[in-house]
């Protein structure tokens, strides 16, 4: 779940989220919106403070559709 999202099941403002956080709106923003990326202690952070809902790996934009499941074919042979 990306920061946005669990921001917007909580119907979070940047405001409400900095005082969550203990960082400033705009650090928020920036990490939301992806023009920042947060330290690695802050995605421990971040992590922690949203119950493991936004997890490191959230950061980045990964379609892990495109990866091949443990057990099935290769989706491309050599």
């Amino acid at each position: 779940m990306t920061l946005q999202e669990w921001m917007d099941e909580r119907e979070m403002t940047d405001a409400l989220a900095s005082k969550h956080f203990g960082r400033t709106a705009q650090t928020v923003w920036r990490w939301r919106t992806g023009r920042s990326d947060p330290s690695a202690e802050d995605k421990a952070m971040i992590f922690e403070k949203t119950q493991g809902r936004v997890t490191p790996n959230d950061f980045y934009a990964i379609d892990y559709t495109k990866f091949d499941k443990p057990g099935s074919e290769p989706a491309h042979s050599p």
